[in-house]
């Protein structure tokens, strides 16, 4: 069963590779949205005009990976958050390029989106029975029972990773550097949380 899980993460990553290298190329020229660079940031000019909105290939590409490797259950409702999510962004992208500035939506616009967006995430969780309101310490086979007080804590989760990302991106690849430590952390936890899972004979959430 473990193995499994394992041969299925490899096939889903290699088909989602694939798919946003052969979908990239075709959504820069049909898309044709270039990043505006702020006026008063001289030293960076010279890379006016970037393509940008590159999310919707990342996202097309996950939803194929998703579909081909057959991954379900709670796995549909993380592939609704990275949409609801890049909504969000490509929304921001839009205005940016609408109106030729690097302003797109205000702070305290992005904020409440991303906080709707993580409350809702944070109730599915709670009332999810495969999910609920326990923690498991990465690593360790600890589980702390947080009980209403997940709710919060899932919300305070989901702004800090969003918004890590958005102070490091546009800084020459720094955002796509740091996510990639932080995705291949977040793999070692998900397989040693899936052969857990195995151990202890819940076999249903490791296949979801």
């Amino acid at each position: 069963m473990f193995i499994e899980v394992i041969l299925k993460s490899l096939i889903a990553l290699i088909i989602a590779f694939i798919v946003s290298a052969l979908v990239t190329p075709v959504i820069i020229k049909t898309v044709k949205a270039r990043q505006t660079i702020l006026h008063y940031v001289d030293n960076h000019l010279s890379k006016q005009g970037t393509p940008t909105m590159g999310g919707i290939a990342f996202i097309l590409a996950v939803i194929v990976a998703m579909l081909f490797s057959k991954f379900l259950g709670s796995s549909l409702m993380s592939l609704a958050v990275m949409v609801a999510y890049g909504v969000v962004g490509g929304l921001d992208d839009f205005i940016k390029i609408k109106f030729k500035q690097n302003l797109g939506l205000r702070a305290y616009q992005k904020i409440i989106a991303q906080t709707l967006i993580a409350i809702i995430i944070a109730i599915y969780a709670y009332r999810n029975k495969n999910i609920g309101s326990y923690i498991l310490i990465p690593f360790t086979s600890i589980e702390i029972d947080l009980g209403a007080f997940i709710i919060p804590f899932i919300i305070f989760i989901f702004l800090a990773a969003t918004n890590s990302v958005n102070l490091t991106d546009g800084l020459d690849g720094l955002a796509g550097g740091v996510t990639a430590v932080f995705m291949l952390s977040f793999c070692a936890i998900q397989l040693f949380y899936a052969n857990y899972l195995y151990n202890e004979g819940i076999s249903e959430q490791i296949i979801n």
